[in-house]
């Protein structure tokens, strides 16, 4: 039996259709859906998926916040509230759209957005196959954290602020303690999502807007 072809030490006991060869259990538990793009109809993809989802909706956050969020609540912060909002944002959107999607997708959309984010490179493909992401709300958080720039309420002569990979992670962090904060171990149903929405409603605040929100 061949070695794995991503560890090189471990017997490859999977056939991985992604990778177009062999990978051994350990490698196709650790990078599945994260650095290999998995196709829905993967066996391994089916059997471990609600166990994964589980793992991460029960994710304990760091003891110590990253750059501004040690210092406290990120949310006291202006600039880091601006971003914390496009992320809700985006999650609003989606739901808009999206009749089917619910807490529990929101949350993970998050936590895709912040894995990502925090590994800092893409999966690996299927050669030929539609660039489909696997969580299309994941990706728009993405864009949403990525695109956005802060402008300062003051009258400045300098371009719109950048944010850097901390800060990201520190709103991605803080948007999914929010979710879990609000749903209290409940992921079935929308009630954060419609919380998310009457409170845009109420502020009518956007992300093209000098108006913030307070998160959950």
């Amino acid at each position: 039996m061949a070695l794995c072809s991503q560890c090189r030490k471990r017997l490859a006991k999977r056939s991985c259709a992604a990778l177009g060869g062999a990978i051994c259990q350990l490698c196709c538990g650790t990078l599945r859906e994260k650095e290999i793009h998995c196709p829905p109809a993967c066996a391994h993809l089916t059997a471990h998926k609600p166990y994964q989802e589980k793992r991460i909706i029960k994710r304990k956050p760091p003891d110590a916040g990253r750059g501004p969020a040690a210092r406290g609540d990120i949310l006291s912060d202006e600039r880091l509230a601006w971003l914390s909002l496009h992320i809700e944002a985006a999650l609003g959107d989606h739901a808009k759209s999206h009749p089917d999607f619910a807490d529990k997708d929101a949350l993970l959309a998050v936590e895709y957005a912040r894995e990502k984010t925090e590994k800092g490179h893409g999966r690996l493909v299927i050669p030929g196959e539609a660039l489909k992401p696997a969580n299309e709300a994941g990706e728009a958080v993405l864009r949403a954290v990525g695109e956005c720039r802060y402008e300062s309420s003051a009258i400045l002569t300098t371009a719109p602020d950048a944010y850097t990979k901390d800060d990201r992670l520190a709103c991605l962090e803080r948007v999914a303690s929010g979710i879990r904060a609000f749903l209290g171990g409940k992921t079935e149903g929308r009630a954060y999502l419609i919380d998310l929405s009457h409170r845009f409603a109420r502020s009518g605040a956007r992300p093209g807007e000098r108006k913030l929100i307070t998160l959950s």
